[in-house]
């Protein structure tokens, strides 16, 4: 899977969008989103390698609960097929923020 597949998609949701993370002094005003490479395995069936899966990491940041990026970004990725699983986490450390993960995992 090309990185840039993944970057399309989070492009649809219309926030800024980063690999890994911004630059220093970079990074925008929330909401937005970084995307990273997590790791593959090789798909197989009958002692028979077919195909990578692949599993990325993407993360929508957000000062506080924001369902309608979320809506956004969510149907971006589920729109091309990819089995999608939704985290969310609140830190407050050194501020108060949301971070939904994204778990995309793509076949081929």
């Amino acid at each position: 899977m090309d990185r840039e597949l993944i970057k399309e998609a989070a492009d649809e949701a219309g926030l800024p969008v980063c690999y890994a993370a911004w630059p220093p002094g970079g990074e925008p005003p929330m909401p937005y989103v970084a995307y990273r490479f997590s790791y593959s395995r090789s798909g197989a069936e009958g002692g028979i390698a077919y195909a990578p899966v692949e599993t990325w990491q993407v993360e929508l940041y957000s000062e506080t609960k924001d369902q309608a990026s979320e809506r956004l970004l969510e149907a971006a990725l589920c729109s091309r097929g990819w089995a999608v699983e939704k985290r969310e986490y609140q830190h407050f450390d050194p501020y108060p923020y949301i971070q939904t993960i994204y778990i995309v995992t793509t076949v081929g």
